[in-house]
């Protein structure tokens, strides 16, 4: 993995309800440290505590923590969940010392850190109510250091500029390539909907020699389920499908009500769909899920970009992608990676690598939608790799209304 707590305190204070939320996931991972001032300590030791700082790491793979006579450094990355992984370039970086708590983000955010300040500094991967009255929260950004001690937050953020590069199918199969070459190990799941987005990172990973598990959570007889698995079977791959009653779908709810503060329906069914997923890739043993977030965003994916492309001209569909890019890290992120981590997975996202990014952004609308299609630059490509023509050409629907657990959330909880 990777989920955390990190507090710390100009004097010594009682840190627990911090780090509840994290040990009552503890059970989802193979591995949990809890330290107190850089020295370890069991949970009921924890509770009588009154230490200065505090930190709490769930993980399976290579050790996360490391202790220096100064402070506890936490390399939070895809290696965490699966060793295997080449060269991570999605990471967050914490170092709890003496005057405080130091963190460094990726160039996407893609580790979510929320920094909070309420007589304890603190840094959690998601806002919550758990850390009482509210004087700061704040999500970090991309490019980001900062550091929080007793008198706020203080952040540096760095925007990159983005390289002009030469665009078409094959750089930007290669980009993606090279993303999965650096940011997939050996063995991973793969959030499967059978749509082109996890199709074309499907048929990348396999082709490597990777062992990967293909996993389709929705409600029984869901056009999810039925598309995914004839997919599935065409391409030869692992494949499980998660088929969810009314009574599991209620029960995660709540779950993830509760926990993560989700109160819209489609933040509630995207939560069920990538919890559900995860804790059955980690009952598989796969610590590391991949999905295709990112790609609606940079390759025009969203039936909304047809309609503003048609209204406001090339412009105008640009401007929506680039608005939803925003609000990818700043909430679907934090949403997805959280509902993953609590089911024991580290959720991995190949096409938000700085290059595929990059590449996308130097794209003109024309390449990502027409006026009539979508996402034809990824269509391209599904075809170059021989995918089946139901993905190449066929559209879907977003895996909270085509799995069917939005409807179902609706009406469990009762609502509009």
């Amino acid at each position: 993995m990777v989920i955390y707590a990190v507090t710390w305190a100009q004097t010594p204070v009682h840190h627990a309800r911090h780090h509840d939320v994290m040990l009552s996931a503890a059970r989802a991972w193979g591995r949990f440290e809890l330290l107190v001032d850089r020295s370890p300590v069991t949970p009921d030791v924890f509770a009588e505590e009154k230490p200065r700082s505090a930190v709490t790491v769930l993980y399976s793979g290579e050790r996360p923590v490391k202790v220096t006579r100064r402070s506890v450094v936490v390399e939070l990355t895809p290696r965490a969940a699966e060793s295997s992984v080449r060269d991570p370039e999605f990471f967050l970086r914490v170092e709890v010392c003496e005057d405080g708590i130091r963190v460094e983000t990726d160039h996407f955010s893609s580790v979510p850190a929320h920094a909070v300040h309420c007589g304890v500094a603190c840094l959690l991967p998601f806002p919550t109510s758990s850390v009482g009255p509210f004087r700061l929260i704040r999500r970090l950004p991309p490019f980001t250091s900062a550091r929080i001690d007793a008198e706020g937050l203080f952040t540096v953020t760095e925007r990159a500029e983005n390289v002009e590069n030469v665009v078409n199918p094959e750089a930007l199969l290669q980009d993606l390539t090279e993303s999965i070459s650096r940011n997939v190990g050996n063995r991973c799941a793969i959030a499967f909907s059978g749509g082109l987005d996890s199709a074309v990172l499907l048929s990348l990973i396999a082709s490597t020699g990777r062992k990967v598990l293909a996993v389709t959570v929705g409600m029984r007889g869901s056009e999810d389920v039925r598309r995914s698995t004839a997919v599935a079977m065409e391409m030869g791959a692992d494949h499980v499908v998660c088929e969810l009653d009314e009574e599991e779908v209620r029960d995660l709810s709540a779950y993830l009500k509760r926990v993560l503060d989700l109160r819209r329906p489609m933040d509630l069914a995207l939560g069920v769909i990538f919890h559900r997923v995860a804790l059955e890739s980690a009952r598989n043993g796969f610590r590391q899920l991949i999905s295709g977030q990112g790609a609606d965003e940079l390759f025009g994916g969203y039936a909304k970009y047809l309609r503003a492309y048609r209204q406001h001209g090339p412009r105008g569909a640009e401007l929506e992608m680039l608005s939803d890019l925003e609000e990818l890290w700043g909430w679907g992120i934090v949403r997805d990676f959280n509902a993953a981590a609590l089911g024991g997975c580290h959720l991995t996202l190949p096409y938000l690598s700085r290059r595929v990014i990059a590449r996308a952004l130097s794209a003109g609308t024309e390449l990502k939608v027409d006026g009539q299609r979508r996402k034809l630059l990824l269509r391209a490509i599904a075809r170059e790799l021989g995918l089946p023509g139901s993905v190449v050409e066929g559209e879907k629907k977003a895996a909270q209304y085509g799995s069917k657990v939005e409807r179902a959330v609706r009406k469990v909880l009762g609502m509009k």
